[in-house]
């Protein structure tokens, strides 16, 4: 089987051959990214091809399909696949996978900008501990992507052991960034630091027990994936749990701004998520993004 990865792009193409290779590869990395975050598969038995989706991109994606076809079929003629083989791909009803896409979009694009506002300009130097809550963080943005690819492949223990990851990474954060020192800072453990993000955010300590009963699969996990039939045991590999995968990650993403404005809450001119209150900064209990959860996570109920 052929397997084609197709990413449209702008004409970006002369720049790249003049760029040095390290830049080459860099530019090469974020667009096979964007494009393994939202793709559409077209699949014939012989060949496999991954495209961008996108609305403005049907026509072009049913001329790769036919492509796939008349190649499959021997065919010569592609506007002969197209009229014959093919069914109109521009009516397509939103189903699930398009409904937690969305999701995805709406958390990857509020972590984003939440990052973007810092603003350190003309403002004194970070203590060590917010400042490696900063890098901690800000990496933190690839394993959101990762634990999305995982999800979207069906990889449900995997996804969770990288969510599992990205609140530890958050904890660690919140715990040192109040630490004068680097010999402090070093000898937090992330996995210790969750009982005082939890104590910050609450929902956390909830989050981290279920995302750690899901990595560390005992006895009584095996039903999840273990099915009998004829008297022979088969191994389920990919699951399809969109709600839940959706749930874990715009809960994440919730957190993580809650915890990047509250660590780096000095260099951010406007809060959306958190609040100074007697000197403490505490989350807002009315943020905007809750209500992008709820409507998220109701979308994708009303087509379960």
């Amino acid at each position: 089987m052929n397997l084609l990865l197709i990413y449209t792009c702008e004409a970006h193409l002369l720049n790249l051959i003049k760029a040095p290779m390290s830049s080459s590869d860099d530019y090469l990395m974020r667009k096979l990214r964007e494009l393994l975050e939202d793709f559409d598969v077209i699949f014939t038995g012989a060949h496999m091809a991954l495209i961008e989706s996108s609305e403005y991109l049907q026509d072009f994606k049913q001329n790769i399909t036919a492509a796939a076809i008349a190649s499959s079929l021997r065919i010569s003629s592609i506007d002969y696949t197209k009229k014959n083989y093919l069914p109109d791909l521009r009516e397509s009803d939103r189903d699930l996978s398009s409904a937690y896409i969305e999701a995805y979009k709406e958390l990857k694009e509020y972590v984003i900008s939440s990052v973007e506002r810092l603003d350190s300009e003309d403002k004194r130097l970070p203590s060590p501990g917010v400042f490696a809550a900063s890098i901690v963080l800000e990496r933190l943005i690839s394993s959101f992507f990762s634990a999305h690819l995982l999800y979207r492949l069906g990889n449900t223990y995997e996804g969770h052991a990288v969510s599992r990851l990205l609140l530890e990474q958050m904890a660690w954060a919140y715990a040192v960034h109040k630490l004068p020192d680097l010999k402090k800072i070093k000898a937090t453990s992330p996995s210790k630091s969750i009982s005082s993000l939890k104590a910050f955010v609450p929902k956390a300590g909830k989050l981290y027990g279920f995302l750690s009963k899901k990595t560390h699969l005992d006895y009584e996990s095996h039903p999840e994936f273990l099915r009998v039939k004829d008297g022979k045991n088969f191994i389920i590999h990919s699951h399809i749990k969109f709600e839940e995968y959706a749930s874990v990650l715009l809960n994440l993403a919730d957190i993580f701004v809650l915890v990047w404005e509250s660590t780096q809450f000095e260099y951010i001119d406007e809060t959306i998520s958190v609040e100074k209150k007697n000197d403490q900064i505490l989350p807002l209990e009315k943020r905007i993004f809750l209500n992008v959860i709820e409507r998220c996570l109701n979308e994708i109920k009303s087509l379960t």
